[in-house]
């Protein structure tokens, strides 16, 4: 059984996002019906035109310096230029059910030993922060809105993916000035979800798989557990 990773299926998620939006822009002969147009036509920031703008940000070739990237966590090496990356600043235990909530998933069955392996699930409440950084105050604001408003239409498959109850917010962050000296600015989606992880008893298998006829089950060694002389036999 796969375990469930949330900041893989949001980092894949913001990377298909960018994805599209490039190759939906490129592939379009009328570039009005394109989500970049329909977001940031008309829309200006002071001298700054974000259509104009969305345009260098989400469609830079891959050879341009300052291409957008999403990284699994902060990158030094490109502090300054358009970056995303995932981090964790809050997980916490969720609703759980009785005990460890044997039974809430299915039991798996083993086709080699010929036994069943109960499943033990535990819920997770977790807050998952989507972070932009640039040394670009107006890039941040272009790149946060359009992920902000990219992500709402994804919640159908983030939900299928294992994602559930989710809640989006964001915030500006304030980075250290000991880790960089360039001046970025950073902002935040916020992602609060609550998900599952689902394990097989795996050693209680071990145990089935060794049950004798005289009733004593026999602990495997990795337990470096020994029967006392009561025990031995029933």
């Amino acid at each position: 059984m796969s375990l469930l990773a949330p900041e893989v299926i949001l980092q894949n998620s913001v990377e298909g996002i960018i994805q599209f939006l490039e190759e939906e822009f490129n592939n379009a002969t009328d570039k009005t019906t394109t989500t970049l147009y329909k977001f940031w036509n008309g829309v200006s920031y002071g001298r700054y035109d974000m259509y104009e703008q969305a345009q260098a940000v989400f469609l830079a070739k891959k050879d341009n310096p300052r291409r957008l990237e999403v990284r699994p966590s902060y990158d030094s090496q490109r502090a300054g230029i358009p970056t995303i990356y995932i981090n964790l600043p809050s997980e916490s235990q969720g609703e759980d059910g009785i005990g460890v909530d044997e039974g809430f998933q299915d039991a798996d069955y083993d086709d080699d030993n010929l036994v069943y392996s109960t499943n033990y699930t535990r819920r997770f409440a977790t807050i998952y922060n989507i972070v932009i950084q640039s040394d670009n105050r107006n890039e941040v604001i272009l790149i946060y809105h359009t992920l902000r408003a990219m992500l709402i239409p994804l919640f159908d498959h983030l939900e299928l993916s294992g994602l559930e109850n989710i809640k989006l917010a964001g915030r500006d962050l304030q980075i250290y000035h000991d880790i960089t000296s360039n001046a970025l600015f950073t902002r935040a989606i916020s992602v609060t979800l609550s998900y599952d992880v689902t394990v097989d008893n795996i050693f209680d298998k071990q145990m089935i798989q060794n049950i004798t006829f005289k009733g004593t089950p026999y602990l495997p060694q990795q337990f470096n557990l020994e029967l006392d002389d009561e025990s031995e036999s029933i």
